[in-house]
């Protein structure tokens, strides 16, 4: 066994709670989304068996149907746990490299536990999903009893089977791939920091870390930042332990979609614990597979979702690609909802930083990546195209029009925004497309307004996310002086938005860039709403977007 000060304790110096959780909700989300889909197909076939015995006036069997269920539950669990060990052994042995390098012989490799560990979870929630097996089975049996006291004939009761149970289904499968994947991710590491205590002699503490928004538990968000030795238990407000969020000894209330995360750490590691933006673990998808949560906002890819998708491709290639694409999609948008003649009621007074014409449906052959554009430009350029389907999901939350072209700009500002086209520094989108991580801003409302960043792109660290922000600022523009123009709301010399915050104070906000005037104000605080840090976005904001949101949908 190593001694202790060989591997310098477990020490990682600082470490940003917060972020840990949001790299762990993204590894979640991954994992879970096969995985419903799979459970998905479990239940339809099940469905699909019994209304298919029913139309050929066979009597369903209950315990041939709870076989089935349960045969084929059990086999895509085991897949799901095996693959979430993988995963997540492998974040681990790519996260401790450093401390690894410290120490001669210190390998975080997988250990021979591994296979009992994945066995050892799996056989802990057989019965669970034998139980789920055994009440599904019943379920829809009697459903099919009711149908028939009903007097449905066999081909009403069938088609009537699969319709009630497709959105139950899913529903049931969200719920299900959520709570096990987060129950076998916790289990995982709680078992890889075990076996590297126990292996190397490491003296850890383990921290419950829970998801800073209103959809958290009360009972979970006292947890937050309380800490335990190895081998402790959390104790819960209700009286239950846990050994790890997602333990199954906490009883359904703690464990149905709980998202909480464990930190393992070091005591003498420095812990920053500052709020991020929600998740959205069950947002739905629209038609460009983009998340997009319940108030209609996206939930675009981290820059470390982005590099592991496009790991290994070369970025000139993925450039000049998405380069292309995003010019069809501007070509799309134009000839669609927003052609030329859907655009008349937003442009009959030319006073707002008009653009050409010859700029409407495009992106400039200024950000073409080329041959002599570097690696981080392309990179950039590839970021651009995911941001900007966010931006058209934007577009359509308020019921305007889609941004109508991107363009290469001059000057020193980072973007800028005219006539629906946006304009892109060049040398800003090679910045965004460095791998580098800055220093995100622990500012929050209480503290001194004078400390407050100059803008909103200071609160994150990924470039990615950067990027994003100054993509939906620019945007808050469009709305700002497009929203309700096709409804025969306000002008272009007053937009509607204008002529509700024209003489409001514009102290409040989440930078110092916000107190220019009332169209940064507008901008920079629906940037950090877009982003979901409603924590630092104006109160007066908040209700003026609700109310924006509302005469959209109506």
């Amino acid at each position: 066994m190593l001694a202790l000060k060989q591997i310098y304790g477990f020490r990682q110096g600082r470490v940003a709670a917060r972020r840990y959780a949001k790299e762990q909700a993204a590894l979640r989300n991954r994992l879970s989304k096969g995985f419903q889909k799979k459970l998905d197909t479990v239940f339809n076939k099940a469905v699909r068996v019994v209304a298919q015995q029913v139309k050929d006036s066979e009597d369903p069997s209950y315990s041939s149907i709870t076989r089935m269920i349960g045969s084929e539950l059990d086999s895509v669990l085991k897949a799901q746990v095996r693959k979430t060990f993988d995963a997540v052994y492998s974040y681990n042995n790519d996260k401790y490299k450093k401390i690894a390098q410290k120490a001669d012989g210190f390998d975080f490799g997988r250990s021979d536990r591994f296979e009992s560990s994945v066995n050892q979870y799996f056989k802990g929630r057989q019965p669970m999903f034998s139980q789920i097996s055994r009440s599904y089975g019943e379920r829809i049996l009697d459903e099919v009893s009711e149908l028939r006291a009903a007097d449905n004939n066999l081909d009403q009761i069938a088609r009537s089977l699969t319709k009630t149970f497709q959105p139950i289904n899913r529903k049931r499968a969200a719920v299900i791939a959520r709570t096990e994947t987060h129950g076998a991710q916790s289990f995982a590491n709680d078992e890889y920091h075990r076996q590297v205590s126990d292996s190397f002699g490491v003296r850890m503490v383990k921290q419950w870390v829970s998801t800073a928004d209103a959809r958290t538990r009360r009972s979970h968000g006292l947890m937050n930042g309380e800490t335990a030795q190895m081998d402790e238990d959390f104790f819960m407000p209700n009286g239950s332990r846990m050994s790890y969020a997602g333990d199954p000894r906490g009883g359904a209330a703690n464990v149905v979609n709980c998202r909480c995360v464990i930190l393992y750490i070091d005591s003498d590691d420095e812990i920053e614990d500052g709020a991020i933006a929600d998740n959205i673990d069950d947002a739905q998808e629209n038609s460009d597979g983009l998340k997009v949560d319940e108030k209609g906002r996206p939930v675009g890819l981290s820059q470390d979702e982005f590099d592991r998708m496009y790991e290994g491709q070369n970025m000139e290639k993925l450039g000049k690609l998405s380069h292309s694409q995003m010019g069809k999609r501007f070509r799309d948008s134009m000839d669609g909802t927003w052609s030329e003649d859907g655009w008349v009621p937003f442009r009959s007074e030319r006073v707002y930083s008009g653009r050409k014409s010859s700029q409407y449906g495009k992106i400039s052959s200024g950000l073409k990546p080329t041959s002599s554009t570097t690696p981080s430009f392309n990179t950039g350029v590839a970021q651009l195209r995911e941001v900007h389907k966010e931006i058209d999901q934007l577009a359509d939350s308020f019921g305007i029009p889609r941004t109508r072209g991107f363009i290469a700009s001059r000057g020193d500002s980072i973007a800028n925004m005219g006539d629906g086209v946006m304009g892109w520094s060049k040398k800003w989108v090679a910045h965004f497309g460095m791998r580098k991580k800055g220093v995100a801003s622990s500012w929050k409302k209480g503290d001194a307004a004078r400390d407050r960043p100059f803008n909103a792109i200071s609160y994150f660290e990924d470039r990615m996310d950067q990027m994003r922000t100054v993509a939906y600022h620019e945007f808050g523009h469009q709305i700002h002086q497009l929203y309700g123009l096709n409804k025969g709301k306000g002008t272009y010399r007053m937009p509607t938005v204008e002529s509700r915050i024209r003489g409001q104070r514009v102290t409040g906000g989440p930078s110092r860039y916000s107190q220019s005037n009332s169209k940064e104000w507008f901008a920079e605080n629906f940037a950090m709403w877009a982003m979901r840090r409603e924590d630092l976005v104006d109160s007066d904001f908040i209700e003026l977007i609700e109310d924006l949101l509302e005469g959209a949908s109506g």
